[in-house]
């Protein structure tokens, strides 16, 4: 029973809470790692993965909170899948962005900018998002009703 002598983080001040079909993360909290976050089965792989999200083209790149998540077989698959389709069409997007720089192609440069717009909604749309980076505490969407299901229920005041 290795994972039960792993030091375990200490519980939040401010554990996370849920709404619907949104988990709400208080800034230091942190995700049970032992059940899927997506189908709520037994954890096979714990990954780290930035909160990003999918309408705002500043955090598709560039550096967000990051959490720690448990995923399924099925969903660590399907998390590298995504990530090698994420990152594949990322460089065929800037070799072809490259080449319509080099020969002034117009077409070239807007298919090349296309394909790496795809793979920024691919990188800020996979497993659990948000709608809003700077917001406290911050709304995870993405997570199944089953992994939902552990945390506490509350109600949210929605801003007018």
């Amino acid at each position: 029973m290795e994972s039960s002598e792993q030091s375990l983080p200490s519980p939040a001040i401010n554990p996370p809470w849920r709404h619907d079909k949104i988990l709400y993360l208080p800034h230091g909290a942190y995700l049970p790692t032992d059940t899927c976050v997506r189908c709520g089965h037994k954890a096979v792989k714990v990954v780290s993965k930035s909160i990003r999200n999918p309408r705002n083209l500043s955090t598709w790149y560039s550096r967000q909170t990051t959490v720690d998540i448990g995923l399924c077989k099925i969903h660590k698959d399907d998390n590298s899948v995504g990530t090698a389709l994420t990152y594949s069409v990322l460089s065929i997007g800037v070799i072809i962005l490259i080449t319509g720089v080099i020969t002034l192609g117009i077409a070239t440069l807007v298919i090349g900018l296309l394909a790496i717009a795809v793979s920024g909604i691919f990188r800020a749309r996979t497993l659990i998002y948000t709608s809003n980076t700077n917001v406290e505490p911050l709304p995870i969407k993405g997570a199944c009703e089953s992994y939902l299901e552990q945390f506490p229920s509350f109600e949210v005041e929605e801003d007018s």
